[in-house]
């Protein structure tokens, strides 16, 4: 049967739990406190609070959630300047290299 000797790498890591812990502890002994005093509120904004380019957005009825890129446009885009040699062949070669590693996921 071996005997390890506590290292300080374990007394510090030991240190760091207890420190972690106490401060759980005192958040939560603060959150106790406080309990229900604090009400929160949602921000409220309005339609005229918002920016001329916000209110455009928020205009077009589409969800944040809903927007997608126009990959297509991109795409197309990419292929023209391709087929027009106006992109250098090592910006290419890199952008392809790119493409494959970016699909493996």
């Amino acid at each position: 049967m071996s005997f390890r000797p506590r290292t300080q790498e374990t007394d510090v890591a030991q240190k760091l739990r207890s420190d972690i812990q106490e401060l759980k502890n005192s958040h939560s002994v603060k959150m106790e406190t406080v309990g229900s005093d604090i009400s929160y509120a949602s921000p409220s904004l309005k339609f005229e609070d918002l920016s001329h380019t916000e209110q455009a957005c928020a205009s077009l009825g589409v969800s944040p959630d809903q927007f997608r890129p126009l990959a297509f446009l991109n795409n197309g885009h990419y292929d023209q300047l391709i087929k027009s040699n106006m992109v250098d062949d090592n910006l290419v070669r890199r952008l392809e290299a790119y493409k494959i590693v970016a699909s493996r996921g």
